[in-house]
């Protein structure tokens, strides 16, 4: 169990994060039709065959940006990741300022948990939005505070004193770990993009259907953002 000192720190922080936000985004429920001709393309020889159905937008989808943009990056994160933290906190903010915030790019934030507390993480993050509360906040803070709270036996004790300093009663918290139902769409969420889209680690992107390999810098994004823009592959 935290001790009272580092229970004070951790509210301040979450407090401090989720009255900012992410300024200037909202996220949309929405669902969108995918390019034909996404679906009539087939894998290269020899390479598992990607139902590419699956990234189109959905209506339980997290969306930051604005969704009329013509770039769809979808991300496959767990919030027990250390290099989806990184990409959160460092990369980004980067993202946001360039291509989110203008209107060229929307991103889909989609949960695929390596492990129980980022099972339980991404319910909190589900349990908020359910609950009138943002769900976009919630990651934030999450992601920030991963070490705080994804690596120990208490993670279920650090978790509700986030969702509590959050806004979520204590109730509502406790019913949420227990519900089966948004247990199972989360991990459906995985094994459905684990088996059709072939990923296997975290954080993986796609970029207007195109898998994103390697490293995921600023850098690299700019580069396969540059050519999804301009139709180039």
């Amino acid at each position: 169990m935290a001790s009272s000192s580092h229970g004070g720190k951790i509210a301040l922080f979450i407090i401090v994060a989720l009255v900012g936000g992410f300024a200037g985004f909202g996220y949309f429920n929405q669902t969108a039709n995918l390019d034909a001709k996404a679906k009539e393309e087939a894998a290269k020889p020899g390479e598992p065959v990607v139902d590419r159905s699956l990234l189109a937008p959905k209506p339980n989808d997290i969306i930051l940006g604005d969704v009329n943009a013509l770039i769809t990056v979808v991300e496959y994160s767990s919030l027990s990741c250390p290099h989806c933290a990184n990409f959160h906190q460092t990369v980004l903010p980067a993202l946001e300022k360039e291509f989110i915030t203008p209107g060229k790019v929307r991103l889909v934030v989609r949960h695929f948990p390596l492990n129980e507390p980022a099972i339980k993480a991404a319910e909190v993050v589900e349990c908020a939005g359910s609950n009138g509360l943002k769900r976009e906040s919630f990651l934030k803070v999450l992601f920030s505070m991963q070490p705080q709270w994804a690596f120990g036996d208490s993670f279920l004790k650090d978790l509700k004193q986030i969702a509590l300093v959050g806004g979520m009663d204590s109730a509502t918290f406790d019913s949420c770990m227990a519900d089966k139902a948004l247990e199972t769409r989360i991990l459906t969420t995985r094994q459905e993009a684990e088996t059709q889209l072939n990923i296997n680690s975290t954080p993986t992107f796609f970029i207007n259907g195109d898998k994103m390999e390697g490293d995921v810098s600023i850098e690299n994004f700019r580069k396969a953002l540059a050519g999804a823009g301009s139709g180039k592959k």
